[in-house]
């Protein structure tokens, strides 16, 4: 993302061209782009003047822009299923925000993800497609993170507990494997992430690896994250672990990636 006379655009490129291309320039503040599957377009939502959030589809290859949700209601936090045909989303039609699930393609058939009534955020799709994880925000400071059951009506299941604060939760390279942010217990100076066994109910939380908004490799052995202490945040790369971390931004600029042994 780019901003410039208050305005936000969305960017993509490639780490080693950087030259980055802007993928629509008339887009005020645009947020939370995400590749589809095939990679050949960008979702991501875009604030109206409303100030309700819709969600848009621009094909990379044509140029097009497609409205997918409208801004009748506040909508972002976009995500797809693995095939690309449906996109899960957090939306307040319904009053508090819920996660929806729609067509990727031209956002009919919207329902809900289920009827809980707490409000959640941040969902992601399963790599097979049959779960969909987000997060719970209580009111009380301690966020919990879901996964619900597609196969079963999308009835949730928290995996984590009322001691913590956990939140911003994605996949890792298989269904049960996920990775979020939480209270770090150890040092107790601010949020770490932790990667949690799903099957298990194991959570193991790295001190080291200090951030939000994390994303593993699909390989499962490497982890991105943002870092760094406000106002400055910073890209970081890292084995699972916390070894082997490398910071590959400096102030926002790609400074470069450590290549594989």
């Amino acid at each position: 993302m780019g901003a410039r006379h208050g305005r936000t655009n969305i960017f993509t490129g490639y780490v080693i061209s950087m030259k980055p291309l802007r993928v629509e320039a008339s887009f005020d503040n645009a947020l939370f782009p995400v590749f589809s599957p095939d990679g050949k377009s960008v979702a991501f939502s875009r604030k109206g003047p409303n100030k309700n959030s819709a969600i848009w589809r621009y094909n990379l290859v044509t140029g097009d822009s497609i409205l997918i949700v409208g801004p009748e209601f506040s909508n972002g936090g976009v995500g797809f299923s693995p095939d690309g045909r449906q996109i899960c989303f957090t939306s307040n039609r319904g009053g508090k925000s819920a996660v929806y699930i729609a067509n990727s393609e031209d956002g009919s058939g919207i329902h809900r993800l289920n009827t809980d009534t707490i409000a959640q955020y941040s969902p992601a799709w399963s790599p097979k497609g049959d779960k969909i994880v987000y997060y719970c925000a209580k009111g009380d400071g301690h966020d919990q993170v879901y996964v619900a059951d597609l196969k079963n009506k999308g009835i949730a299941k928290r995996i984590t507990g009322d001691s913590t604060h956990n939140y911003y939760p994605s996949w890792g390279a298989d269904d049960h494997t996920i990775v979020f942010v939480t209270t770090d217990p150890v040092k107790k100076d601010g949020d770490a992430i932790a990667v949690c066994n799903i099957v298990t109910g194991e959570i193991r939380v790295n001190s080291n690896l200090k951030g939000h908004y994390a994303s593993v490799s699909p390989d499962g052995k490497k982890i991105v994250f943002t870092g760094g202490k406000f106002p400055i945040s910073e890209i970081y790369i890292a084995s699972l672990d916390g070894s082997d971390m490398e910071c590959i931004t400096q102030h926002g600029l790609i400074t470069g990636i450590r290549k594989d042994n």
